[in-house]
């Protein structure tokens, strides 16, 4: 029972070490991107302001959401988040998008295809 237990944990650590690990950025490159992350956040939460203003009015709302916010997220925010953590996937930051946006479209009935 205890050899299993030993063979078992000592192959654990085999295969999890063998596996590549993800390479740190450069420290100058890790900044820059920062900073992309960082001012791209600024903007969506303007939009997140603007959108829950209720002196807002539609077509700003449908400006942000079928342009701005989808134009900034997958142009900055994303790329940017995933360079600093390569765990997110395409999928999740999609699916993440998507459920926020749908949520505002909803709320203030509007669509992207008008």
């Amino acid at each position: 029972m205890e050899k299993t237990t030993i063979t078992t944990l000592l192959l654990a650590l085999i295969i999890t070490g063998c596996q590549k690990q993800p390479t740190a950025l450069p420290e100058d490159e890790r900044a820059v991107i920062t900073k992309q992350f960082e001012e791209s956040d600024e903007k969506i939460n303007g939009y997140f302001d603007l959108l829950e203003n209720p002196g807002t009015s539609q077509d700003v709302r449908k400006q942000i959401l079928c342009k701005d916010w989808p134009n900034v997220y997958y142009k900055q925010y994303a790329p940017a988040l995933k360079q600093l953590s390569p765990q997110y996937t395409d999928e999740e930051l999609t699916r993440d998008f998507d459920r926020a946006v749908d949520y505002y479209k909803q709320k203030y009935g509007i669509s992207c295809n008008q």
